[in-house]
């Protein structure tokens, strides 16, 4: 009987479980995540954070830059975790059922980030910290664009192994790297928030 997915996989996906075409492992993981990640169209809903006090926003701001830091850390992790079972020993077939909870897993971390960025972007701050909150959430722009890519990626890859002649070698990288960020234009809007603030006070 075959493996029944919750919730269901996608046709396409259905059909490289079912068919079990050359590299279907890695189809399979790139196939699930860009279906997850596609599904997430729209800024996801949050709940709205209230902190009108400006040294508690910023406070709040800060602590939030630690909730990304666990994110990336926790994708990365993920990635880089033994998933030899999920792509199966050389010359044995993977496990379906474990391919797809690693894609998803690694979707969940779009998700979280995507969410991290919509709490921070929404969040009813003090007037003077609102431009420091939309800095800051584009901070997961340099997790979301790898992600976003690493299914296409890998689908160009084994495509172009499937190109090769018989007997050719070949690796996947299924691994990504995320790029540092331009911080300056944040530097920039907290600089100018605490003068504000300290000048208010003054």
């Amino acid at each position: 009987m075959p493996e029944q997915f919750s919730p269901p996989l996608s046709e396409a996906a259905s059909a490289l479980v079912a068919g079990e075409p050359l590299l279907w492992e890695f189809r399979l993981f790139a196939q699930v995540l860009m279906d997850e990640i596609g599904y997430l169209t729209a800024a996801p809903a949050v709940a709205i954070h209230h902190e009108q006090g400006f040294q508690e926003g910023a406070a709040w701001l800060g602590a939030q830059l630690q909730v990304l830091n666990d994110i990336s850390e926790a994708v990365t992790d993920c990635l880089n975790a033994d998933h030899t079972v999920a792509w199966g020993l050389p010359g044995e077939a993977g496990d379906a059922g474990a391919i797809v909870r690693f894609a998803r897993q690694v979707a969940a971390s779009y998700r979280h980030a995507l969410e991290w960025g919509s709490a921070v972007r929404q969040a009813d701050l003090h007037p003077l910290l609102q431009p420091v909150a939309y800095e800051q959430s584009r901070f997961i722009e340099p997790l979301l664009g790898p992600l976003r890519d690493l299914g296409p990626s890998i689908m160009r890859q084994c495509d172009a192994i499937a190109a090769l002649p018989p007997g050719a070698s070949a690796t996947i990288e299924v691994n990504v790297t995320f790029d540092g960020f331009d911080r300056s234009r944040y530097s920039e809007a907290c600089k100018r928030a605490n003068a504000a603030f300290s000048g208010r006070r003054s």
